[in-house]
């Protein structure tokens, strides 16, 4: 179970979309990896509009991963955009592999969650924290952006001073970010250059049980890593590595092509 709970929330961070009129560009694909072994991979193609995002992901485990616990994993994100605030309207996931949660649909209004549906429903453990927190929260896949105010330099330390209030359709928790360092990254297609590297911290807010091992591992865990990257011409910068250590080795999600462009010259 310790496996699954990691591979589901690295699987989570795969996004990708369309919209009209983009403003930005972004593809790239995630090569999924366990104790250096490959066992997974997802595309991500963002585009970013003046005042609009959409995301929709497309994920695949690969050989005794594959037979052991499933397929595909899917998501669907979009949402608005004001004041450099990424807010979603409608999020949602299915995991053909997960048997806790197989298909998940929320709505978002003004930030809040408006409504939900989880199929098949949540089995509720006897010391689970009821759901709670709903408000001003955003969906696992808008996580992955992150828009950067005023006209300086993206690439600080500045991109790590957040909090990232998560709900995902089964549990609300957060991602506490801290600056690690600066660093420099070179995919096999796409980007070379500076990343910004932030330590990332989980506290489980509601809908968890205080019992579960993944829960509480996660938790004492002080070295996961989430790496971020800049899109071109714009001040957005977008997820394009994730470390998380566990009992059975490091797992990765990084990005072996991350190709931005920005809108051509008015």
């Amino acid at each position: 179970m310790m496996v699954r709970g990691i591979l589901a929330a690295l699987a989570l961070f795969w996004v990708g979309g369309t919209t009209a009129q983009a403003q930005s560009k972004l593809n790239a694909h995630y090569v999924l990896s366990l104790a250096g072994i490959t066992i997974g991979g997802g595309d991500w193609t963002a585009e970013i509009g003046k005042d609009r995002y959409t995301a929709k992901s497309n994920g695949e485990l690969l050989g005794v991963w594959r037979m052991i616990l499933g397929s595909d994993i899917k998501a669907t994100t979009n949402g608005s955009i004001a004041q450099g605030r990424f807010t979603p309207v409608n999020y949602g996931a299915n995991f053909a592999w997960d048997d806790d949660i197989d298909d998940v649909k929320i709505q978002f209004r003004d930030g809040a969650v408006s409504e939900m549906e989880v199929k098949p429903t949540i089995t509720l453990e006897s010391d689970r924290v009821p759901l709670a927190g709903l408000e001003g929260v955003i969906d696992p896949q808008t996580a992955g952006l992150i828009q950067m105010p005023g006209t300086k330099d993206v690439m600080v330390p500045a991109v790590c001073q957040r909090t990232l209030p998560i709900f995902d359709g089964s549990q609300r928790y957060e991602l506490t970010l801290s600056f690690k360092r600066m660093d420099d990254i070179s995919t096999e297609k796409g980007y070379h250059g500076p990343v910004v590297v932030c330590t990332m911290a989980y506290r489980p807010v509601a809908g968890y049980s205080p019992s579960s091992f993944r829960v509480k591992y996660l938790q004492k865990n002080r070295d996961m890593e989430i790496w971020f990257a800049p899109i071109a011409g714009s001040r957005l910068l977008a997820m394009i590595r994730i470390v998380i250590p566990t009992t059975v080795g490091t797992a990765l999600l990084k990005a072996t092509q991350f190709e931005s462009t920005a809108p051509p010259p008015h």
